[in-house]
């Protein structure tokens, strides 16, 4: 499993151990292994971690006498490759350097586990339209990144899992990254806003995908039957706090969509376009063909790319409109 985050100056100074370190305790085990990818705003610079089950991200606390060169030093000993001179962020060039250091961030990947499945996980903010990483590697960087990675591999990715960014379930998104993976998990909708009635951290490790990704990986012999069990946590974390949903209305949903399907629909929904009847698409995709006169063939593709929700609809009426799909932004072929 590949896991990227992005660290912005305001929210960890790269002198910190901990933070986005700690977020997965557990390394590696039997069934799976941990590498992990920060995209260091402070110092303009990408590195690959590998980080073995002994590692302290409390050990600045720890050890008051501890100097920030030290600090580094302690966590860098881990870095296994490193891209430097990142340009500035929101740039072509910002994007074409993330694809050129992703692109060998997995060939590392792949010439250390050839015979494994591999995974990729993004933890930070997100929004549709295919890209990665905030925006940093735009639609077609993002592709070429996972297109170079699969064809490294010989196979597509396991899952792609984007459940925890904001927005990620949009039919760009999936038109772009179910070409390089069996399984796609994300949200339509934003994440959070809410918060456990009585949290507690045996709860959080409970509902959080990434302490318990060991767990599914170990406990199941095929991945889709991980993956529903991975949606299953978010339905648990959504009854921990179900007074605090329906106190601020906060809608909440996180899907497992299969990409053999939305292929099939894909080129379903391509002819559908097609057609003049159809004008400017809703936010919603499901919405949209139901008001341009969708066959129940086309509903029907719609709905089987679905192979698990989890959602909050049976704790109040929601007033946000969305099946799990947002609609195209328009800006690719579909």
């Amino acid at each position: 499993m590949l896991r990227v985050v992005r660290v912005t100056e305001d929210w960890m100074p790269f002198a910190s151990t901990g933070g986005w370190t700690h977020a997965v305790e557990l390394k590696e085990s039997e069934t799976l292994k941990y590498y992990e990818a920060a995209i260091w705003e402070e110092t303009d610079s990408v590195h690959l971690y590998e980080f073995p089950n002994e590692y302290d991200p409390l050990v600045g606390l720890r050890n008051e006498d501890m100097t920030d060169a030290e600090k580094i030093a302690y966590r860098e000993q881990f870095a296994i490759k490193q891209h430097t001179e990142m340009p500035e962020a929101y740039t072509s060039e910002r994007s074409i350097f993330l694809r050129t250091a992703f692109e060998d961030f997995a060939d590392i990947l792949v010439s250390r586990h050839p015979d494994s499945e591999h995974h990729l996980m993004y933890n930070g903010h997100g929004g549709p339209g295919g890209n990665l990483f905030e925006l940093q590697l735009v639609h077609g960087d993002a592709g070429a990144f996972l297109q170079s990675w699969t064809s490294s591999l010989g196979r597509p990715l396991g899952v792609i899992d984007m459940g925890g960014p904001c927005a990620k379930g949009g039919f760009d998104d999936l038109a772009n990254f179910c070409r390089y993976s069996r399984y796609y998990v994300a949200s339509d909708i934003n994440n959070g806003g809410y918060s456990m009635d009585d949290w507690t951290y045996e709860k959080h490790l409970e509902t959080d995908p990434e302490s318990q990704y060991h767990r599914l990986f170990a406990s199941n012999d095929e991945l889709e039957d991980a993956l529903i069990d991975r949606i299953d946590l978010r339905r648990k974390g959504y009854e921990y706090s179900r007074n605090n949903m329906v106190s601020g209305s906060v809608e909440q949903g996180n899907y497992l969509y299969s990409c053999a399907e939305f292929g099939t629909f894909r080129s379903a929904f391509a002819t559908f376009l097609g057609q003049p009847r159809v004008h400017e698409p809703d936010r919603d995709l499901h919405q949209f063909l139901a008001a341009n006169g969708a066959a129940p063939d086309l509903i029907e593709g719609f709905e089987r790319v679905f192979v698990h929700r989890a959602d909050n609809r049976d704790f109040f009426e929601w007033e946000v409109v969305a099946n799990g799909i947002s609609s195209p932004l328009g800006h690719i072929d579909y």
